[in-house]
Formats: structure tokens, C-alpha cells, sequence
């Protein structure tokens, strides 16, 4: 720290972000013991200063629930909230590669006598045209977001999430277009139920990919 500058000390170690929460990115550590130059404050009512980064880098925002600030930092500029760094959320609806009559090692026996995929995604084709969406919050869904369409590979992604917990969905609607006309289920993640969702947490910026979502057709 710099004599005669605000200073910012810590009780328990403490995160330093590019923003004020957890949907920004870690950008250093406070330990308990150090003592870094605060140089501006958050709008009110953010619970955060601005700091020299510990080390070294961009300056950080710290989180005030477990500091102490010695000095005055009345005078210190107010700094607006950054945007929130956003990711992507990816996957691929694909297509299980088993033959009900002439069953092979991807096929598990479906305890009627026949056989349907085994839920493994295996490099099998994806499918065209399957819709999802990606819901806010943790499943069920609730809040829609965003829509999104496999592309002729099978695959989807939403872009512009911000750091946080989400549900994407999706269901067996696109058999009336998809050119599968005997029918079928889905195999991944739930076996045999007609609308499927999976859970994701997203940490900031990042892009998350492998939400994949398996469907077996049934054989004419």
C-alpha cells in the first residue's frame, strides 16, 4: 500500500473481482495479513471498493463483508458497474446408432424383448431441427430466456449467458418435421420421458459445451 493512502485489509481471505458479484470473473486474492491501496468506490448501494489488485493486474472490486478500511475514502471517484462477462451454454441432440433387429454393442434390451440405444453418446449423427430452450434459475423451468434450433449437424448453443444456474429444455415436438415418423424416445438424460431437461451452472465467461441430449427411433 501506498503512506497516506486508503487502505483495505481483510479478516478472512477474500475473492477480487472484474465487477461487484459473483457473475464476475476472480481476478486475484485478499489474504488476511496483506493490505491493498483503495483507489475507488462503488455506487451505492454495491457493498464493494475498488482496489490495486493484490497481484498485480487490473484494479479489483472487494467485497466489504468481511473488511476494514483504514483512511478516508470520501473523496475517492465512484465508478459505474461494469457489464457482467457472458458465455455460452452448447450441445447436440444426436441420434442413437441401434438396430432393434440386429442389435449391436450401443444397444441395451429394453426388457420388452427389444433393444433401444444405451444413452451413451458414442460419435452417433445429431438431428436436425430438435427446438430448446434455456430457462433462468435451476429446473423445473420457469423463466424463459432464449429459443434455440439444432443445426444440421444437431447442434445448439446459447450465447450472451451471464454467470449463474440454468435449465435448458427440450422435448419430442420436433417428430411431426424431423422425418423420424415411427416415433421413438429420448434416452439422455432421462430415459423414456417425453420432455427433457438438464440443470447447468455457468461460471463467468465461460462457454460450456457437451449438453447433449440422446433420442432412440423406433424401427418400422
Amino acid at each position: 500500500s501506498t503512506p497516506g493512502k486508503p487502505t483495505l485489509s481483510v479478516s478472512v481471505n477474500t475473492n477480487c473481482r472484474s465487477g461487484p458479484g459473483l457473475k464476475y470473473t476472480i481476478t486475484g486474492s485478499i489474504a488476511v495479513g496483506g493490505s491493498s491501496e483503495v483507489v475507488a468506490k462503488a455506487p451505492s448501494p454495491e457493498p464493494y471498493v475498488i482496489i490495486k489488485n493484490p497481484g498485480g493486474g487490473a484494479d479489483c472490486w472487494a467485497w466489504l463483508q468481511h473488511a476494514t478500511i483504514t483512511g478516508d475514502i470520501s473523496s475517492l471517484p465512484v465508478l459505474p458497474v461494469p457489464k457482467p462477462p457472458v458465455g455460452s451454454l452448447s450441445g447436440m441432440v444426436w441420434l442413437e446408432d441401434c438396430d432393434d433387429t440386429n442389435p449391436g454393442p450401443t444397444c441395451i434390451a429394453d426388457g420388452n424383448g427389444f433393444h433401444e440405444g444405451d444413452g451413451k453418446f458414442s460419435g452417433e449423427l445429431g438431428i436436425s431441427g430438435v427446438s430448446l430452450q434455456v430457462f433462468s434459475g435451476k429446473c423445473p423451468p420457469t423463466t424463459s430466456m432464449a429459443s434455440a434450433t439444432t443445426d444440421g449437424s444437431g447442434k445448439f448453443r446459447f450465447d450472451g449467458l451471464e454467470a449463474g444456474t440454468y435449465c435448458i429444455k427440450t422435448d419430442d415436438s420436433f417428430l411431426s418435421t424431423s422425418g423420424l415418423g415411427f416415433g421413438g424416445k429420448f434416452t439422455f438424460p432421462s430415459r423414456g420421458t417425453s420432455v427433457q431437461t438438464t440443470q447447468v451452472d455457468l461460471l463467468p465467461a465461460e462457454n460450456k459445451s457437451g449438453i447433449n441430449f440422446g433420442w432412440d427411433d423406433f424401427e418400422q
